[in-house]
């Protein structure tokens, strides 16, 4: 059966475990499991009343404004008690490790100065920026390092392109183009492109 009675064993340098029953999950590396997962937890955001959620294959997103610091912190571990409930409930575990929390404001905050924010009665790391699908997002939201990671990989699909001139005509170099330069620079756009001028014009100077 796909989903009941699997079994599974551990191989260590050629030790082997005893053979055990898979009773929850759904199989890894399959093309089933990603959706069935997210039809599993398709109902932890109607959980939450104070926060929005955000659900992208296994990575969970959840965020909350409040110009008040201690409404913000209440609320939110408010609503990480809830995750909490429904996980056990649902057999899940969170993953602490990868757990931390980002606090977005344009004003300059104290460097010391962190809410305690705890999931599970776990504290959760504090961290100045975070990967968000694909976009780096720093605290003050001005994409210096989202910008200066575009122009790395940018600057070496342009590597590739000058390297493959001379072995290809110039509508492979195109989609060459498009492959390793514009796909970086197009990517969410939408969410970062109004930043400084300074640094769409170091962009734009890369692929000239």
């Amino acid at each position: 059966s796909y989903l009941q009675d699997r079994k599974q064993i551990v191989d260590i340098a050629g030790s082997y475990f005893k053979e055990a029953t898979t009773n929850i999950g759904v199989p890894q590396g399959s093309v089933l499991g990603p959706l069935l997962f997210l039809i599993y937890i398709n109902g932890l955001p109607t959980n939450l009343s104070l926060s929005k959620c955000i659900l992208y294959a296994d990575n969970t997103t959840i965020f909350y404004s409040n110009r008040c610091v201690s409404t913000l912190i209440s609320n939110l571990n408010e609503d990480l008690l809830k995750i909490c409930t429904w996980c056990e409930l649902n057999m899940l575990q969170i993953n602490h490790s990868k757990t931390n929390f980002v606090i977005f404001t344009s004003h300059q905050r104290s460097s010391n100065f962190y809410p305690v924010i705890s999931i599970n009665n776990h504290i959760i790391s504090p961290v100045d920026h975070c990967t968000f699908l694909g976009v780096e997002l720093d605290c003050h939201l001005k994409f210096h390092l989202h910008v200066s990671n575009v122009k790395k990989k940018m600057a070496y699909g342009i590597r590739v392109l000058i390297k493959a001139r001379l072995h290809f005509s110039f509508s492979t170099l195109i989609s060459l183009y498009y492959a390793f330069v514009h796909s970086h620079l197009n990517c969410n756009i939408e969410s970062w492109g109004n930043t400084y001028n300074s640094h769409l014009t170091s962009l734009q100077a890369i692929q000239n």
